[in-house]
């Protein structure tokens, strides 16, 4: 049967790639606003400033001379790159972060784009769908790296759009809303384990320490969503996916501890807790993950 996204993958086959990397590089520039100013907003009192603050506004400004960035030197990247990594009025430098982030949107964007043109089980739709998953995990991943936590406002949230997303994908060809490979009952089956098992071992864990809850050695290893993470990897991946998450990221977790001891890296304001940055390491393996299942289906 033809249809739109057949279209589109015959006739250009690489503009959906161009595309998607183009347009991942506008949504990384918009990720470095999220990234800044959601944990601000999170820890913001009502009533504590008249003045409003949100992803919308203020307008982006230079901390230092607190002149508003100009709309020319907000391309991403190339604005970056224009401005010598430097603010255009007061030459403060710039973190080199904001490109990256930016460069690193774009290509998992494009890098989507190209598998699912490739795979035949996934449509227009579904790599749409993974796109945002995927920009909402990256941002998870910085502010995890920055606060050293994940709220739970941000984690629990993308576990309902994973069920909902799967939901969507099924019934008839008619009336199916989104294409996935992922059934509902594996979406709700990874939810549960996803969360419980965790859960389960952080008790276990509380037990033989014989700690009390709340404490310092029962709170060292689950706290501030980190964990629900494991509920996002079930409701979008399947529990059959949990087990690679959840390798993974204890691989990042165990080589980001070792990079830091070997290089003496130190730092008193960083919690035990924290130098784990476990919710980086959890969402940056959830995005491999599901690039990997991705390429399993081009086979």
């Amino acid at each position: 049967m033809f249809t739109l996204d057949s279209m589109l993958w015959t006739m250009f086959p690489w503009l959906p790639v161009l595309l998607a990397g183009l347009y991942g590089t506008f949504v990384g520039s918009f990720l470095n606003v999220v990234i800044y100013r959601t944990p601000i907003m999170l820890t913001r009192r009502s009533g504590h400033s008249s003045q409003p603050f949100n992803l919308a506004w203020p307008p982006s400004s230079c901390p230092n001379c607190k002149n508003h960035i100009r709309a020319r030197h907000n391309i991403p990247v190339l604005g970056w790159i224009s401005l010598q990594g430097k603010c255009f009025d007061c030459r403060t430098p710039i973190s080199a972060r904001y490109p990256v982030i930016e460069a690193l949107t774009g290509l998992i964007l494009a890098l989507t784009a190209w598998l699912s043109q490739a795979s035949p089980q996934t449509s227009v739709s579904h790599a749409m769908v993974l796109m945002g998953l995927f920009s909402a995990l990256i941002a998870i991943a910085a502010i995890a790296y920055d606060t050293h936590s994940v709220p739970v406002k941000l984690s629990a949230p993308l576990i309902l759009l994973g069920i909902i997303f799967s939901v969507l994908s099924t019934g008839p060809d008619d009336f199916r809303l989104l294409t996935n490979t992922l059934a509902p009952k594996d979406s709700l089956i990874g939810t549960a384990l996803g969360i419980s098992i965790p859960f389960a071992t952080i008790q276990v864990y509380r037990s033989l320490r014989k700690s009390r809850p709340g404490s310092r050695s029962a709170n060292l290893m689950f706290a501030h969503g980190e964990w629900l993470l494991f509920g996002v990897a079930g409701a979008w991946l399947g529990w059959k996916s949990l087990a690679a998450v959840a390798f993974a990221s204890a691989i990042l977790m165990v080589g980001s501890a070792a990079f830091k001891a070997t290089t003496r890296y130190k730092d008193d304001s960083i919690s035990d807790h924290g130098k784990w940055n476990m919710g980086t390491w959890i969402s940056v393996s959830i995005i491999a993950v599901a690039l990997h299942n991705l390429v399993r289906h081009t086979l």
